[in-house]
């Protein structure tokens, strides 16, 4: 029996292995991007709300509910979901006022696969 020659030049044998992989691996770098985003987005989102609330001259003078009421109403105009209140602390250290929003997302990535990402944002009063 007469072994049956490859038209491909010996670089393009396999490449469809490759190929697949590399498609593989862009879908899967796709997926997580979509998934990671938007709490990117939303974090920022809630630093920019802040720095809004810090520029008013009345900032110094509000008390801790009256901050997470207005970064409530920043949230809900802005359509951020999740964003939970009582994760705004004010914190008094060596002298100094801060307001920490500490907080986690969690995304569901595939299946039963989640992605937890850890939010730490500390603001001057």
């Amino acid at each position: 029996m007469k072994p049956i020659k490859s038209k491909l030049p010996a670089g393009q044998r396999g490449s469809f292995y490759v190929t697949v992989t590399m498609l593989v691996l862009l879908g899967a770098a796709v997926t997580f991007a979509l998934k990671v985003a938007p709490a990117y987005i939303g974090n920022s989102t809630l630093k920019n709300s802040m720095a809004a609330i810090m520029a008013k001259s009345d900032y110094k003078s509000m008390d801790i509910d009256e901050i997470r009421k207005e970064l409530i109403k920043s949230m809900v105009v802005n359509s951020i979901e999740g964003f939970d209140a009582k994760n705004v602390v004010l914190k008094r250290e060596s002298g100094n006022e801060y307001v920490d929003i500490n907080y986690e997302v969690r995304s569901a990535l595939v299946y039963n696969i989640s992605v937890v990402i850890e939010f730490k944002n500390r603001f001057n009063k």
